[in-house]
């Protein structure tokens, strides 16, 4: 009996001994889990747009879990994307990383700089912004992207690196040597170190990931634009559905026209441009591999108000906020509100620009439908929008506004407010349009108004000194909201320089072949010199200044894009006696023409007379000086081009064969632009017209 107690006892005591491990190990674990979620549970990012499935994990966990969209990730956290998948990761900065099929990262954190560890793949990077500090590694090489714009591709087995920068500038340091890149210069890293080499092809059109929308019914080509090279060269694309699997289309173009179309499909394309002499095949030259995604023609996006949503009408007005986004930008917007959904009968039908907001009146509540409409720039064809249904209700939310500009800490002329420059916005609230708006100065109010139907007013203080600002949203009954955020003004003394333009952002178009920028200033007395201040925007190395006598002054900059300009005017002590505002610039090619299209008249084969004449009409280009007639051969070797300067012009003297022949527009500057619709032209062995006799000449 003792025998069989003493068993039982044992056996007990093992099973007690591992309940207790269990629990001791289960704790461990637990623990470890907690550790490694505070030691992560400060968010840096969100994973945004998704294709397929993306995955994450801890770096010092073995098991991948799948990620979602808007869900928030970690320092210390991998992200990758399989054979067939795509993501895209926002930080808090505002910086962006889209990640290709097949790529790596890991998220990494140190003091409060943040970086990117680049283990394979493929990577646009976007930069957020100046405070955006986002640093990306990868092996033991370091790249400073600062705000740029740029591609990036890993091999497979991690050994090569290659860094194409689209905007901007970018450094790349590895073992003590550095190289500065930028839209010019492309790095690389490999076995044999790092590199960089000059750019033979400059793409222009289109960037990488960027997206091209394209009417699928009318076939509409894909345009491939480069910076012009020597017409010794001819121009290939290679194109194709993986990045190491491309293929060469054909024709080839001459490389100076500097630029092709090709009919594409819809989907995503990896691509690139070979340049190749014709004299000598061993000069051959091949661009980054790029990534575009070509993409049909969409409709508006309807945004507020939403499918299936509640919305509210201003208790005074009786107007209803619409908001949309025309991303195919469609010209001669139309916007109907129905309470059928076969749209039978509008409520209301308003023909609107394209800002992106409109308010529509409507005099009851119910449940309502609405769409927009619109056409593609020089058809007749009408893309409508999916309807979305609506309930409209009259209760209103009471809330203060949110403020929209100047920022915090913003500094003001004393100029600029006499010119009427200085405005103080804030963002709409649905379904109120009085606003009571407050300057402080300490805690003494300043000044302060009521105002209706705007979103907007001018800071109309005068006295130097430092001063705050915000506003109350007023309902019907005359009840104010909170108080809104409030904002820092500091007035300055020094007079306001002033633009020739007032407006806050200008646009320059130059002719020439590199950009160019324009400064134009209302001159001043006793002014010396100017100082010009100017820096792409986002990009704060860029920045640079020249001194100038004159205040209208055209210079060369490095690229198209929104500049910032800031100019100071000298006495002749070279002391600052005013100085503008920060003013936007948009620097960018003067667009070339479109082409006309051939009347309906005008068919697809054109049958020329034995006479070797030829009749054809197309429409008129607005802004057309001439046109140009381009004669191809049946292998798409260009053969010649006439110069018309009517739109119905008889073609004569043709020689027996058959050509494909297409018009292009020529501007008042004499720039010809795009080919168009290509149509065939036959003349009959039998013409008239014949290759010119020399005549006999008499030898003495």
């Amino acid at each position: 009996m003792n025998f069989y107690i003493r068993k039982i006892l044992q056996g007990l005591g093992f099973s007690l001994s591992g309940i207790l491990l269990s629990i001791l190990w289960y704790k461990f674990d637990l623990s470890r889990s907690k550790i490694d979620s505070s030691e992560n549970k400060k968010i840096v990012a969100v994973l945004g747009e998704t294709k397929n499935e993306v995955q994450k994990k801890q770096v010092s966990r073995v098991i991948w879990q799948r990620v979602d969209e808007e869900e928030p990730l970690h320092a210390g956290e991998a992200v990758r994307t399989a054979s067939d998948s795509e993501a895209k990761i926002v930080f808090n900065s505002g910086a962006q990383i889209q990640m290709d099929p097949d790529s790596v990262v890991v998220i990494e954190e140190s003091g409060n700089k943040l970086s990117l560890d680049f283990i394979k793949g493929n990577l646009f990077f976007k930069g957020g912004g100046k405070e955006s500090q986002l640093a990306l590694k990868s092996g033991n090489t370091s790249i400073d992207l600062q705000n740029s714009e740029a591609a990036l591709n890993k091999s497979q087995d991690g050994k090569a690196l290659d860094v194409q920068v689209l905007s901007g500038t970018a450094q790349l340091s590895q073992n003590g040597k550095s190289v500065t890149l930028d839209r010019d210069k492309a790095g690389v890293i490999d076995d044999r170190g790092l590199s960089v080499a000059e750019k033979f092809i400059k793409i222009k059109s289109p960037q990488a990931f960027s997206k091209i929308y394209i009417q699928i019914a009318k076939k509409e080509p894909v345009l491939f634009e480069w910076e012009k090279l020597p017409p010794n060269f001819d121009i290939y694309l290679e194109i194709g559905s993986k990045r190491e699997n491309l293929s060469r289309m054909y024709p080839k173009v001459s490389a100076n026209l500097g630029m092709m179309a090709m009919q594409l499909k819809l989907g995503n394309y990896f691509w690139r441009l070979v340049a190749i002499d014709n004299k000598d095949p061993s000069k051959t030259y091949f661009t980054s591999v790029n990534k575009i995604s070509i993409l049909a023609e969409v409709p508006p996006k309807l945004i507020q108000p939403v499918d299936e949503s509640i919305a509210t009408l201003s208790a005074q007005t009786q107007t209803l906020l619409l908001r949309w986004a025309n991303p195919s930008k469609l010209e001669k917007l139309h916007i109907e509100i129905s309470k059928d959904p076969k749209f039978s009968k509008n409520i209301y039908s308003e023909i609107v620009a394209d800002t992106g907001i409109h308010e529509a009146p409507l005099t009851e509540e119910g449940i309502y439908y609405w769409r927009i409409a619109g056409f593609r720039s020089g058809t007749s064809k009408e893309v409508v929008s999916q309807a979305h249904k609506f309930v409209l209700k009259t209760k209103l939310e009471l809330v203060p506004p949110k403020l929209k500009e100047p920022s915090s800490n913003f500094r003001a002329q004393v100029e600029s407010i006499r010119a009427g420059l200085v405005f103080l916005k804030w963002d709409p609230v649905l379904g109120f349009n009085e606003f009571h708006v407050r300057i402080f100065q300490g805690e003494k109010i300043a000044h302060e108004q009521k105002v209706n139907d705007v979103k907007q007013v001018r800071f109309n203080i005068e006295k130097p000194g430092q001063y705050k600002w915000a506003v109350y949203t007023i309902d019907a009954q005359g009840k104010a909201s909170n108080i809104s955020e409030q904002r820092i003004i500091i007035v300055d003394e020094l007079p306001q320089l002033l633009w020739l333009d007032s407006k806050q952002q200008d646009q320059y178009f130059y002719l020439t072949e590199k950009p160019q920028l324009r400064v134009l200033l209302k001159p001043i007395d006793k002014i010396k010199n100017y100082k010009i201040t100017y820096a792409k925007d986002g990009d704060a190395k860029s920045e640079k200044t020249l001194t100038v006598a004159n205040p209208d002054k055209i210079f060369d900059v490095p690229t198209d894009g929104l500049y910032k300009v800031f100019v100071e005017a000298l006495n002749d002590k070279s002391q600052v006696v005013a100085k503008s505002f920060t003013k936007d610039i948009v620097v960018q090619a003067l667009p070339l023409l479109p082409p006309p299209e051939f009347s309906e008249t005008t068919a697809n084969v054109i049958q020329a007379s034995k006479r070797g004449t030829a009749n054809i009409s197309f429409s008129t280009v607005g802004g057309a000086k001439s046109y140009f007639i381009n004669f191809k051969s049946a292998a798409g070797k260009i053969l010649k081009q006439e110069k018309v300067t009517s739109t119905s012009p008889t073609l004569s003297k043709l020689l027996p064969g058959s050509y494909k022949i297409s018009v292009s527009s020529v501007d008042v500057h004499g720039r010809p632009g795009p080919s168009g619709e290509e149509k065939t032209l036959n003349v009959p062995a039998v013409s008239d017209s014949k290759a010119p006799k020399l005549k006999r000449l008499r030898v003495k």
